[in-house]
């Protein structure tokens, strides 16, 4: 979906610089800004300047309407800093109007109308904003970004905090690993799970830094576990597709994280869904080899709610399946659930049950030769504080299941 965008930069009135600088100054202002324009956008994207002082840029791939509110709020924090030029520091506001191609727009032009009636709306707030050709979607992006950038403090400056669920072994309640899932102490919205921003954070790319913490902060918590003679037997660490798409800096960040918390690769599981894993053997195998080089295990999580062929998993040999609880919650009432749930322990070797809510789904999961699960049957996610006690018994006894609660996407 291509979007395009057009931008006016403005020095209050663009022809001050003109009027009391010259010509020439005001030239290269124009191609300073040019420059600059360049450094925040894509290769494949297109920068084009209209005459005076607006620009358009014409973005391809657009997937998600975010996309392009991130990258004009990328574009206004690149405006606002300071020119200077010749001595001259040049202050600058920017407001930009964003149109989405859709079917129902008829040819170039009625898509640069569009950005043009943004385009006044952002400055009738004011500049130094940019504003969507639809209201309703206008409001949708403003608040992801809005949550994308409130993002940014906790996580460099604490607020963030992992949560740990239990792994064990189906038919002892004995505890083989541990699944890290962050929690954002919101200042007013309190304890966030991650289903309320994760999205979000993987829409505007925030997920890259987050990632980098949660990476972090689990082998950071692992080997003072270790220290104490109480860690699991492995962390098991979801990886998105936003990670996966910049493998070069994951796989350096994962490696330095390894080494300075002097974990093993061995003890990590890199947890990616079918959809992740599909893109990664026909584009990044080569990061997928490169973890299994390392010794880092490989998990298919949420398996069965992706469309990848059954030959990706010949493709790369991952080291386990993990099936989603969709499909788990039903077994004991819907006979199909139950045939792929039956037919899917049978395709790997090592296979871990999500969503073990009742002692039937546990009894059913055993019959069928699963031996791993995680589920509020055993243990909701809980703070680290609480998983070093059940660490320390090393097994879990079920809680009664009147006080159970279905799990949640977490």
């Amino acid at each position: 979906m291509p979007s395009h965008s057009r931008c006016s930069i403005s020095t209050y009135e663009f022809k001050d610089v003109n009027d009391t600088l010259g010509h020439a100054m005001g030239d290269k202002l124009l191609k300073a800004v040019v420059e600059r324009l360049k450094l925040v956008v894509r290769e494949e994207d297109l920068v084009a300047r209209f005459g005076g002082d607006e620009f358009a840029i014409l973005t391809y791939n657009v997937t998600d309407p975010t996309e392009a509110g991130t990258l004009a709020a990328r574009v206004g924090e690149a405006a606002a800093k300071s020119f200077l030029i010749d001595g001259h520091k040049i202050s600058v506001t920017s407001s930009i109007g964003i149109a989405l191609f859709s079917r129902d727009i008829a040819g170039p032009k009625a898509i640069m109308v569009q950005a043009d009636l943004a385009l006044y709306g952002a400055k009738d707030e004011g500049r130094n904003c940019y504003r969507f050709h639809s209201q309703d979607l206008d409001q949708q992006v403003h608040e992801r970004v809005r949550v994308a950038d409130e993002l940014r403090l906790p996580i460099l400056e604490g607020g963030l905090e992992l949560y740990y669920q239990p792994q064990v072994e189906l038919t002892t309640g004995r505890i083989t690993g541990l699944e890290p899932l962050v929690r954002w102490n919101h200042e007013t919205r309190g304890l966030l799970t991650p289903a309320s921003f994760i999205p979000i954070a993987e829409r505007t790319g925030a997920v890259l830094p987050l990632g980098k913490w949660i990476f972090n902060e689990a082998c950071r918590q692992l080997h003072e576990w270790k220290a104490e003679g109480i860690a699991p037997q492995v962390l098991a660490v979801n990886i998105s597709g936003v990670q996966l798409k910049n493998a070069a800096e994951l796989e350096r960040e994962v490696e330095e994280s390894l080494a300075k918390w002097d974990i093993n690769p061995g003890e990590i599981e890199l947890e990616l869904t079918e959809t992740v894993l599909m893109e990664a053997t026909q584009r990044h195998s080569d990061t997928l080899e490169n973890f299994r080089q390392l010794g880092t295990k490989i998990a298919i999580d949420d398996f069965g709610t992706g469309y990848s062929p059954l030959k990706y998993l010949t493709i790369y040999p991952v080291n386990r399946l993990k099936l989603a609880q969709e499909f788990v919650f039903r077994v004991t009432v819907d006979y199909r659930n139950a045939a792929v749930v039956r037919a899917a322990i049978r395709l790997a070797l090592d296979v871990i049950a999500e969503g073990v809510e009742t002692e039937a789904l546990r009894r059913f999961l055993i019959g069928a030769g699963c031996e791993h699960g995680q589920g509020y049957y055993f243990s909701r996610p809980v703070k680290a504080s609480e998983v070093a006690k059940l660490l320390r018994k090393g097994q879990i006894k079920p809680a009664p299941e009147s006080k159970k609660q279905t799990s949640p996407a977490v």
